[in-house]
């Protein structure tokens, strides 16, 4: 299993990328570091977290 960090993945990019990555490789889980803290993307492989960047 791979654990990875993305930070800004709410955005258009991090989604278009968590998606595709997790079609390849379905045995990763995802930290997703955002402001919101918020995703659209519902998965259990994909952990969002809210995180204040300035803090």
């Amino acid at each position: 299993m791979k654990n990875i960090v993305l930070l800004g993945g709410n955005g258009y990019l991090g989604r278009n990328f968590t998606q595709n990555w997790l079609k390849h490789d379905q045995d990763s889980h995802f930290y997703v570091l955002s402001r919101s803290g918020k995703n659209s993307l519902a998965t259990p492989a994909i952990t969002n977290l809210q995180v204040d960047v300035t803090d």
